[in-house]
């Protein structure tokens, strides 16, 4: 983004996914890209940051850095496919890639093909149109919506009766808005905590303002939920969030966010102890998604976390 405005919302969230891996990977040496718009970061020893100025500074240090090391945690959004062009980039690297495979993050990234993906495996899930197919049928309130976007961005409600010309558009639901912190591998996953998200809409405009990690019980019903989107989209790996609502009549599925999100920040207070290292372990081979869950009871109830957006 060297080359457009940086949006505070997504800067704010970004923040604190990359302060979050920071202090979870102390251990490990650590080369990080970072907009000089940005704060300068107060460099640990374990650490090497490469400025990045322009797009061209951009392409160079990104070239740099997969010459420097083993393994890659990309921190993008899905938006004009920017997370699963770098997630490509890294397979063909040859390194080890510390999230879902490109092909996955390209489903999830598109939230037609992926509501699409989930109805045909009966996932419940949020009924999705495409604006230049829509007929009509559905009345408002609208929830439209880019085809790619990221989090609530671009994210508006229309009341009028006329459906907007582009984007998606969803059925506006009541119902308590949610986020599952999952991890994926091999066609499988494993629940860590169910989130309650605070989204709020001013002047039709969607805004998420921060979440409340680990704030419900962990249950059967929602392991069950993300072991089928694991088994619907086996290319997810590593952290993912799924975004819900839960309705009168049952939780529906909104997205899938194959990276990490807004609720790993809060992830380690509310469980005791650092995820990062596990998911590292997962990618050597030390660990395995049966040891993941493991980890996951032992931990127990942990307790709810406030992350502020």
């Amino acid at each position: 983004m060297a080359a457009e405005a940086l949006p505070a919302g997504l800067v704010a969230e970004a923040e604190c996914m990359v302060a979050a891996l920071r202090r979870e990977l102390t251990s490990e040496r650590l080369v990080l890209l970072r907009d000089v718009r940005l704060s300068p970061l107060r460099q640990q020893t374990n650490e090497t940051c490469l400025p990045v100025t322009s797009p061209a500074a951009f392409t160079a240090a990104w070239s740099q850095a997969l010459t420097e090391v083993a393994w890659v945690w990309p921190l993008a959004p899905e938006t004009g496919g920017v997370l699963a062009d770098l997630s490509a980039e890294v397979a063909a690297a040859g390194k080890g890639l510390l999230g879902s495979r490109p092909e996955a993050v390209r489903l999830s990234g598109d939230k037609y093909a992926t509501f699409r993906r989930l109805e045909e495996k009966a996932i419940p899930c949020v009924p999705t149109w495409r604006a230049d197919g829509f007929d009509g049928g559905l009345p408002p309130p609208w929830v439209v919506k880019p085809a790619d976007g990221v989090g609530c961005d671009g994210v508006r409600l229309v009341t009028e009766a006329r459906p907007p010309a582009t984007g998606l558009i969803q059925p506006y639901l009541d119902g308590e808005f949610l986020s599952l912190s999952a991890v994926f591998a091999a066609g499988a996953g494993v629940c860590l905590s169910v989130n309650r998200q605070r989204i709020e809409i001013e002047a039709g405009i969607f805004h998420l303002r921060g979440c409340e990690v680990n704030a419900l019980p962990l249950t059967d019903a929602w392991q069950e939920l993300v072991s089928r989107i694991a088994a619907a989209i086996p290319g997810l790996w590593g952290y993912g969030g799924i975004d819900v609502i839960r309705t009168a009549t049952g939780p529906v599925v909104v997205e899938i966010n194959p990276r990490l999100t807004l609720s790993y920040a809060g992830l380690r207070e509310a469980l005791g102890v650092p995820l990062a290292p596990e998911i590292v372990a997962l990618a050597r081979g030390e660990t395995d998604l049966a040891g993941i869950a493991r980890w996951r009871r032992r931990l127990g109830r942990g307790r709810s976390v406030w992350v502020e957006a």
